[in-house]
């Protein structure tokens, strides 16, 4: 019986594991279509084009975008892994293995975290300078 109830235990924190690993991936669809747009938005002509420094500094955004995209790229495939490692642990005896399992997401958690919020303060900055220099 209290086997029964630790692997219970068990599949429902896997299960909740797997909710989190689902949101994560579907943050990250949200954050590539924010991406599309301030993509476009810099390689677009609807700022003054007389405003100092403009060249460069919607390169310097483009530049912090590529760098964006490769984390996110990086921490997706960490995620992949992640999951596909979920769909390994079976057996309660494991615990080993499930506590690694456990502090591989924490971290990952953690990652993505500071991912989505350096996205954030990106985009932040982005609307906040082209804002001013739009053509209106």
């Amino acid at each position: 019986m209290a086997k029964q109830q630790i692997t219970s235990k068990q599949n429902e924190k896997l299960k909740e594991l797997h909710w989190k690993i689902q949101q994560w991936k579907t943050q990250f669809q949200v954050i590539d279509d924010e991406i599309l747009f301030l993509e476009r938005l810099l390689n677009s002509s609807a700022f003054k084009s007389n405003t100092p420094n403009l060249f460069e500094r919607l390169e310097d955004y483009k530049t912090k975008i590529e760098e964006l995209k490769y984390n996110l790229k990086t921490i997706r495939n960490s995620i992949s892994v992640h999951e596909n490692s979920l769909g390994k642990i079976l057996d309660v005896s494991e615990n080993k293995n499930n506590q690694q399992y456990y502090q591989v997401h924490n971290q990952l958690n953690t990652d993505i975290s500071n991912c989505y919020k350096n996205f954030q303060t990106l985009k932040s900055e982005i609307f906040n300078y082209t804002g001013t220099i739009l053509i209106t």
